[in-house]
This record gives C-alpha cells, sequence and structure tokens, in this order.
C-alpha cells in the first residue's frame, strides 16, 4: 500500500487518569496504515513487559463493547517509554487517531504505579471505556472550554455504558466521595441495557 496523507487535524491527544486531565491537538502523526501505530508524542518508542498482558486484557474486553460504535476504526493499546525527559510531560493515558486508525498509550511508569494499586484494573478500564468513547463520539477536538466540558461530559456518559456492558460495575465510575448527576444517571440507564446518547460512529473526514 503507497503511502498516504492522513488528515492530521484529526488527530485529537487525550491524558487521563479516570477522565482527561486535557484535549489538544497531537503534533504527531504516524501517515503510514499500516506499520507501527501513531504514538501521540515525539520521543517516545514503544515498550512491551511482564504487564503488556494484563494491560491488554482489560483493553479487548472494553474495545469488544466499543467496537460497534467505533465503525471502522481500527484501536490499539500500546505501552510507551520516553526517551528524553520532560518534566512538563503527564505520564498518563493518551489516545490519538488517524482517519481510520487510533492508539491509546500509557507510558510504562504510570502501568507499573497503577499494577501496585488493588483497584488496577478498575482504574484502566475506566479509563480506556473513557477515551474509546471519545473516539466514538469526538473525531475532532472540542474548541473553547464550554465545548471541552461538555466533551468530557459525554465520554463519560458513554464510557459508563462501554464499562457497565463489559462486566464492570458502574456504580465504581466515580471515585471515592463523588457525586456526579450525570455519570449516575448514566449508570442508572447502563445496567438496563440503555445510554444516554446513541451511537455516532463519527469519522474524520479526509
Amino acid at each position: 500500500m503507497h503511502v498516504q496523507a492522513v488528515v492530521a487535524a484529526a488527530l485529537v491527544v487525550v491524558t487521563a487518569t479516570a477522565g482527561c486531565a486535557r484535549l489538544r491537538p497531537s503534533a504527531v502523526v504516524d501517515r503510514l496504515k499500516t506499520g507501527p501505530p501513531p504514538l501521540c508524542m515525539d520521543h517516545a518508542v514503544v515498550v512491551t513487559g511482564a504487564w503488556s498482558g494484563r494491560v491488554a486484557v482489560v483493553f479487548q474486553r472494553v474495545y469488544a463493547v466499543a467496537k460497534a460504535d467505533l465503525g471502522s476504526l481500527r484501536v490499539e493499546v500500546v505501552g510507551v517509554r520516553a526517551t528524553v525527559a520532560d518534566e512538563h510531560r503527564e505520564e498518563g493515558f493518551a489516545v490519538c487517531r488517524t482517519a481510520d486508525r487510533a492508539a491509546i498509550t500509557v507510558f510504562e511508569s504510570r502501568v507499573l504505579d497503577l499494577l501496585r494499586r488493588p483497584d488496577s484494573e478498575i482504574v484502566m478500564a475506566r479509563a480506556f471505556a473513557h477515551l474509546l468513547a471519545h473516539l466514538a463520539i469526538h473525531p475532532r477536538p472540542p474548541v473553547g472550554d464550554e465545548a471541552r466540558a461538555r466533551a468530557e461530559a459525554e465520554a463519560d456518559e458513554t464510557g459508563v455504558f462501554f464499562f457497565e456492558r463489559a462486566g464492570y460495575d458502574c456504580n465504581r465510575w466515580e471515585n471515592s466521595g463523588e457525586y456526579r448527576r450525570n455519570v449516575r444517571i448514566a449508570c442508572n440507564l447502563a445496567k438496563q441495557g440503555e445510554r444516554l446518547h446513541p451511537p455516532r460512529r463519527a469519522e474524520p473526514s479526509r
């Protein structure tokens, strides 16, 4: 297959723990439809370790539910390690996409820290569900604080549905002491097999 100039404007990067710390355009794009996935950042390499299988199992469990909403978009999860020190880099989860391919990246250091927690699987599943929801319903970065806040709420509401349908208890979506009305409504609906937002299967223009 020859190289195509995939539209870079359609990329988003999301750094996340349970939800997103911020949403911004990506400066990096893998312009091949085959080969390594986009890494969402400069100065990083793909890494694997003893933890890779555990991450993949959680991701596949949520991805299997989200696939119906993603249309032709193929999503992979990859571990990454920075090759250049950057004190301003947030070593969390991130997502970036081309027209028909996306990657959810997670820093090796973040995974290793996370796996020390008793709730590591819940945290990973919640992050994957949230980011897969962004890919399903937000093909481009929202512009403006109000639009970003709305996009975050929508990703939580759709993510809750993915999370519950993947076999996790959506009552565990919120952190201890949190009260988020939209999440609780989405959770109640998800337990009945229903959702707040119909699938959009949004695709970026080429």
